[in-house]
């Protein structure tokens, strides 16, 4: 029972509370700290991060440093349960915050994601201090994702440090699991000092950010801001963020206990609205004054409102009203008179037929009438004469028994020329250009020309249509726009006129429709959004997208790496006659032209007339290292800084040797004394040996006749050949005509066997009667038979 009554005692004490904070509600402010990260990565440095209470910003910071840490966000004082939403930049967080019944200082870690539709939300590279001492170790970090905000993994990232002096170091990490990559080196203990430019590449995008080197054991100097915030919360705890100003350590969040004052509320009490009756100027203000002099406005009334105008239609200049739409004309120009006509009542008198009159300078009346419409409101306009007087003139309107009066002047119109650009070059051999008079007198007494000849270099046989596109070219980082321009001609070469002509700039730069204006067409576009480095095509096309013409051209962005180098030089007088030369080697000593340096000597050969510099000569009066080169550079006391810019010109490749390597040399014509930008002076190539003889060579002229040469072919190594003799000569291989076979076969070649008859074949196939073959072929058969009887006759003796 003890305890129902304790329990029923604490509800009856809640239900009081209750009741007294509904009287009147406290508000309260709160101080919040945290990281903030986009897609699961810190925030970068500077993004904003805003606290809002539906549509209305109620507190505002932004991210610190690198890891994504956001200064201390200050929440406008607000009645308790109230949520608060966050965005982080441009993007929602999700996280809220409800404001409690006590103000005091939280953490409160905000996320959200990103579109990744921009390559700087999707590539993202930072180091892990902004500031290093030489020997220190730096780490480069950063995080990948695909156009889906989803990580690139096993992308072999391109990582590339330049130091002060333009010198690349390169690095070839890959993103793990999440899309993170690391790398990290070590300074040398002599590095450069300055700024190290880091450049990231990796699956289409790139990235950048710097370091700086200085000298070690440096001392830090901590500047710090002011207490957040201002006033200490109900918690007892505020933060001050400090900075280094010396050694780039990351910024600090220092602590303070501080003494709460409750936050005063705001009471605000105002006066009635002045005027009591809406003005003609439609707008009602009041004063506001806080009896609590809290000195913030957060709960201020607005001391300004709008209200509907009244008028007073007692008299006739309140019913009826004339205007012009000008209040000075030219001759020949048109006079708009309008007004407004009310009853006693202020009510629109409708379809009355007002009367107009309007009198010249020279008191000559016109006459006519126009007709209210359904607000009282009527219109009438007539055209000057072109010789109309000048001077003043005077309206009348005349209305329901009300009159109203007003005045205009007519004045000498003056010729206002203004002209378009010309245009290209037609086929016809010159250029066109519109003139408009601004002041429209319709005259051309003081018009320019609005043809000029030229020199049409385009096509002279249009067959189809033509389009030139053209862009002055290269573009390089940092230039803010660009242009594309051209004509279209129709098959017999003139100029078309109001054509649409589509222009695509890809990727990413450009999609536009222009038309064409007396053939020519032209665009101006920005160079300025560019995230990557390299070509890009502009293509134009028309009549539905169809291309034509040489529609293509290319626009180059070169990378941020600067072909120019700056180089230390110091300043002497050499010759002392107090002349320097900054410029180059700062100093006069190679100057001997005494009309432009009274006093100057130098030895032969090393001489300057103060527009070109000979790096040779060697200045005594003080150091000097001198470097050509063009562009003009700054300089202060005894020396400066120059820049320089290098030329290389090389020479032609040498042969391929044996090696299969190439040479040339290259030499930088400003003498710069760098290597940035040097052209490679090796190459490989495919080596072709020389070809190779079999045998002896044979050289006629070297007297030896050997190898095939003869007194025919080589007199000079084998000598005259002999003249023959009168008659026929066996062995001279000429056939003679008292020679053969028999006489001689080394001439006429060896004679040949007869053929025997095959076996089974008749011995006198082919003897024909009364042939001289077939009786020789008799004869010597008959010879035959009588010699082998003889034969054997004489052996049986």
């Amino acid at each position: 029972m003890k305890k129902n009554i304790a329990l029923m005692t604490f509800l009856v004490a809640l239900t009081l509370v209750t009741v007294s904070a509904m009287a009147d509600v406290p508000t309260f402010g709160q101080a919040l700290i945290g990281i903030a990260t986009i897609n699961g990565n810190p925030a970068p440095v500077d993004t904003p991060i805003t606290a809002w209470n539906g549509g209305t910003q109620v507190g505002s910071s932004e991210v610190g440093n690198s890891d994504g840490w956001y200064k201390v966000l200050d929440v406008s004082p607000l009645p308790e349960g109230t949520i608060i939403s966050f965005k982080i930049g441009d993007n929602l967080a999700v996280e809220t915050f409800t404001i409690p019944s006590y103000s005091d200082f939280f953490r409160l870690d905000l996320s959200a994601t990103s579109a990744c539709t921009n390559p700087e939300d999707r590539l993202s590279v930072t180091t892990d201090q902004a500031d290093y001492d030489q020997g220190e170790d730096v780490t480069i970090s950063g995080t990948l994702l695909d156009e889906d905000c989803n990580p690139v993994v096993g992308e072999q990232m391109g990582v590339q440090v330049n130091d002060p002096y333009d010198n690349p170091v390169s690095y070839q990490p890959v993103t793990d699991a999440n899309g993170y990559f690391e790398t990290s080196f070590t300074l040398d203990t002599d590095a450069l000092l300055g700024t190290y430019l880091v450049t990231v590449g990796g699956n289409g995008d790139s990235a950048q950010t710097s370091f700086d080197v200085n000298e070690p054991l440096c001392e830090p100097q901590w500047q710090c801001g002011e207490w957040e915030p201002e006033v200490c919360p109900e918690s007892g705890f505020r933060t001050r963020e400090c900075i280094d100003m010396n050694c780039g350590l990351e910024p600090v969040i220092e602590p303070q206990d501080c003494e709460y004052i409750p936050p005063c509320v705001e009471d605000w009490v105002c006066t009635e609205w002045e005027p009591v009756e809406c003005p003609e100027s439609e707008i009602q203000t009041r004063i506001c004054t806080d009896n609590n002099a809290c000195g913030t406005e957060v709960l201020k009334p607005t001391e300004e409102q709008g209200c509907i105008y009244v008028p007073d239609c007692s008299s006739g200049e309140d019913r009826l009203t004339v205007e012009t739409d000008q209040a000075e004309y030219y001759p020949g120009h048109d006079v708009t008179i309008f007004g407004t006509l009310l009853d006693e009542e202020c009510n629109p008198v409708v379809g009355e037929n007002m009367a107009i009159q309007v009198r010249d300078s020279l008191d000559n009346p016109f006459s006519d009438q126009a007709t209210t419409n359904s607000q009282g409101y009527y219109e009438y306009t007539y055209t000057l004469d072109t010789e109309a007087p000048l001077g003043t003139y005077t309206v009348t309107a005349n209305g329901n028994g009300d009159t109203a009066q007003t005045t205009f002047d007519v004045v000498e119109c003056i010729e206002d020329w203004t002209y378009t650009q010309w245009s290209m070059c037609l086929p016809t051999n010159e250029q066109i250009r519109f003139g408009y008079d601004m002041n429209q007198c319709g005259t051309t007494d003081d018009r320019e020309e609005l043809t000029q000849e030229c020199t049409f270099e385009g096509p002279t046989d249009c067959t189809g249509f033509y389009i030139e596109v053209t862009t002055d070219m290269p573009y390089y980082e940092g230039a803010s726009n660009g242009a594309v321009y051209g004509f279209l001609l129709d098959e017999d070469c003139n100029p078309i006129n109001g054509a649409d002509i589509d222009l695509l700039g890809e990727p990413n730069l450009f999609e536009e429709t222009v038309q064409t204006f007396a053939g020519v067409f032209s665009y101006e576009f920005s160079l300025g959004e560019l995230n990557e480095y390299g070509q890009y095509t502009v293509t134009a096309t028309y009549n539905g997208g169809v291309p034509v013409g040489p529609t293509s051209i290319q626009v180059e962005a070169d990378p941020v790496i600067d072909e120019t180098t700056f180089y230390y030089v110091e300043t002497c007088d050499a010759d002392g006659d107090t002349h320097t030369i900054p410029e180059c080697g700062g100093d006069d000593c190679n100057d001997n032209d005494a009309a432009v340096y009274p006093g100057a000597s130098c030895e032969t050969g090393c001489s300057n007339t103060g527009a070109t510099y000979d790096a040779t000569c060697t200045c005594t009066g003080g150091t000097d290292t001198c470097y050509k080169g063009g562009g003009g550079g700054t300089y202060g006391g005894g020396g400066g800084y120059y820049s320089c810019t290098p030329d290389w010109i090389c020479t032609d490749w040498s042969e391929c040797m044996e090696s299969e390597t190439q040479t040339r040399t290259c030499e930088d014509t400003n003498k710069c004394g760098t290597d940035t930008n040097k052209p490679a002076e090796t190459q490989t190539c495919t080596y072709v040996a020389p070809p190779k003889f079999e045998g002896p060579l044979v050289v006629c002229g070297d007297g030896a006749c050997e190898g095939d040469e003869t007194c025919n072919t080589c007199e000079e190594d084998c000598g005259t050949c002999p003249i023959p003799p009168t008659g026929a000569i066996c062995g001279n291989s000429i056939c003679e005509s008292t020679e053969n076979c028999e006489k001689c076969e080394s001439d006429c070649g060896k004679c040949q066997e007869p053929e025997l008859p095959a076996a089974g074949q008749d011995g006198l196939t082919g003897l024909v009667p009364g042939g001289v073959a077939g009786l020789g072929g008799i004869i010597v058969l008959i010879v035959a038979i009588v010699g082998i009887g003889y034969f054997y006759s004489v052996r049986k003796k």
